[in-house]
């Protein structure tokens, strides 16, 4: 019960000083209070927040092959490549390529490499700044069932994922 009037005194004392303020404002003359400045919009962007988002992925061939690698093709969706993938992989090579992007669909890089036999390996590894990273591998040719690729799994923004490419 105290609460309650407690909080009804403060309400009343709140509208006493409205009506003395509402009487006071009847008796004097009525002048308009100068018109308020609005405030100068800011040009500079150090006062404006800023979204930066920006995703990556590399991906590291391992060659257990025992056979040179040509790049055939490489591919990259949106962005740019921090390092592209090699002309060609030596036996025990193990490289990195790597791109980033800031576009909402996020990165998607891939490279097709050949080897001497014919066999292509296919590699890719795509980053969604909204939904699952997501890998892609295939061996293709007359000689694919000589090969295997494995790959590590990937998630995050910054992803690194390794393919190894060897004899099955």
């Amino acid at each position: 019960m105290k609460r309650i009037l407690v909080a009804s005194g403060a309400v009343l004392t709140a509208a006493l000083s409205l009506t003395a303020l509402s009487a006071a404002s009847a008796d004097s003359t009525t002048e308009q209070a100068p018109a308020r400045a609005a405030a100068p919009a800011s040009t500079t962007s150090s006062d404006a927040p800023v979204l930066k988002s920006s995703t990556s992925v590399a991906i590291t061939v391992v060659n257990n092959t025992g056979q040179t690698l040509t790049l055939l093709d490489q591919y990259k969706a949106h962005g740019s490549w921090g390092q592209q993938f090699p002309q060609t992989i030596g036996v025990g090579d193990s490289p990195t390529a790597s791109a980033s992007s800031s576009n909402v669909e996020g990165i998607d890089i891939a490279a097709d490499y050949s080897a001497p036999d014919g066999t292509i390996f296919h590699l890719e590894a795509q980053v969604p700044f909204f939904g699952t990273d997501s890998t892609g591998q295939d061996v293709s040719g007359t000689n694919a069932a000589l090969y295997t690729i494995s790959h590590t799994s990937i998630s995050g923004f910054n992803p690194t994922v390794t393919f190894t490419l060897g004899r099955a």
